[in-house]
């Protein structure tokens, strides 16, 4: 007998189906468990699941600063949560989305002015240090009578970004700052 019983026939190149059905069996059966186990899988996985932790107090300040001001810039360090609260506002498949880490979306801001002329509500615009051209087309579509939409834009909390923003659209942006959790956000028994 080879091995410790698990395996009772000797191992041949002639016998891959039966190694490759065990490995199916072993996989299906580590799913089954870990779907069983973990309830974030449960109804399959996701990065933006409903489980994630809440932020009503920064929720409720961007939805007002949004109100009260043409252009909105939230800015913060990378993974700390700017853009699953901007999809919050604005689901990632609207056409008043764009990602400019997503090739689609850059390809469709080759043309500003073009792109975002014509959209109304709320446009969210990630990543938008990858693009500081599109502060002064910002400027001008903030400047319309009436005015059809308002702008969310997310970035870095670079210098650079926060001096191209300010100069470009002084006296139409508000910036709100993300930093990581706070201690009430995760809860006190963390």
């Amino acid at each position: 007998m080879y091995g410790n019983g698990y395996f009772s026939h000797k191992p041949s190149y002639r016998t891959p189906r039966l190694r490759r059905s065990g490995s199916v069996f072993f996989f299906r059966y580590f799913r089954q468990v870990a779907r069983a186990e973990n309830p974030l899988l449960q109804g399959g996985f996701s990065w933006y699941h409903n489980s994630m932790i809440s932020r009503p107090h920064l929720q409720s300040t961007i939805q007002y600063k949004l109100e009260t001001n043409r252009v909105v810039a939230l800015i913060g360090p990378r993974q700390c949560g700017k853009t699953t609260l901007a999809r919050q506002f604005v689901p990632p498949t609207s056409a008043n989305y764009f990602d400019l880490e997503d090739p689609f979306s850059l390809a469709r801001l080759d043309q500003p002015m073009t792109a975002l002329q014509d959209l109304k509500g709320l446009v969210v615009i990630d990543e938008i240090q990858r693009r500081p051209d599109i502060f002064p087309v910002l400027r001008v579509l903030a400047d319309r009578t009436p005015l059809p939409a308002r702008f969310l834009i997310l970035g870095s909390a670079s210098p650079e970004l926060l001096r191209q923003s300010s100069e470009s659209l002084a006296g139409r942006i508000s910036i709100v700052t993300m930093s990581g959790f706070s201690l009430a956000e995760v809860g006190a028994e963390a």
